[in-house]
């Protein structure tokens, strides 16, 4: 029988675009509790991996059936994808407790690509913080931190913002709808080809 984990040969540093999707895609954040619980599960995992192996996070966007991470991964090849199975499996024990049920949370293995930089980047970020329908997550996704409305000290926005060219150039890109419909299809398209 195959194992439910693939190996990720991610390279140390490397930009990782991971979608975490509900088993057979039902809702797995059925209120604010259960996002404010996911997200801190996350947070702790990140905490407790050693610094030169920890991930840090760059975006996210939650949604009732599934979340989107870009995370920059650490000195070790597989830290991301350990810190996403940790928390996979913390979050299904809180929720299937919670809510009196059993079995898979979530989906198995989850989605996950690297991201090349550049206009690769630009694209991740578009298709994170529109997701799922174009109109700005701004509840559920960091676009309020990258606008600067909000700070949060975890997320690492630097890179990212470097590739939009700064926080101003990035503000205005989001107000520009031509680019922001052709940077969220070109992401489309590249999640639509076969993740590792």
């Amino acid at each position: 029988m195959a194992s439910k984990y693939r190996t990720r040969n991610y390279r140390p540093n490397q930009l990782i675009h991971a979608q975490i999707r509900g088993h057979n895609r039902k809702p797995v954040f059925l209120d604010d509790k259960d996002q404010r619980e996911f997200q801190s599960t996350l947070r702790r995992m990140i905490n407790l991996t050693a610094a030169p192996e920890r991930p840090k996070l760059l975006a996210t966007a939650q949604l009732r059936n599934h979340q989107h991470l870009l995370t920059q991964n650490g000195n070790c090849g597989d830290s991301t994808s350990r810190i996403i199975r940790a928390t996979k499996v913390s979050y299904a024990a809180y929720f299937n407790d919670r809510y009196g049920t059993t079995g898979p949370v979530f989906e198995m293995p989850f989605k996950a690509r690297p991201v090349q930089g550049g206009d690769d980047i630009i694209n991740v970020i578009t298709y994170i913080h529109l997701n799922p329908d174009q109109s700005l997550r701004t509840t559920n996704s960091t676009h309020p931190i990258y606008t600067g409305e909000i700070r949060d000290p975890f997320i690492d926005d630097s890179i990212p913002l470097r590739a939009f060219g700064g926080r101003a150039n990035y503000i205005e890109f989001f107000n520009d709808t031509s680019k922001l419909r052709a940077a969220r299809a070109a992401a489309r398209r590249r999640l639509s080809q076969r993740s590792q």
